[in-house]
């Protein structure tokens, strides 16, 4: 079993207007977990999304 501590780990920051903070958690070129790559998103106050209406429909 792997524990990750995501404020640990580094991540790449987006800026302005969509301005968020994307992280790798696990990966198979990262912590050796071949089976699955899982991420995480921080949306940062006052940010803009991109809405998929075509999702919606």
């Amino acid at each position: 079993m792997v524990i990750v501590h995501c404020n640990e780990e580094k991540g790449v920051t987006i800026g302005a207007p969509f301005h968020r903070t994307i992280k790798v958690l696990l990966a198979p070129d990262k912590h050796n977990v071949n089976e699955l790559t899982f991420s995480h998103v921080v949306l940062h106050a006052r940010s803009q999304i991109i809405t998929n209406t075509t999702a919606l429909s």
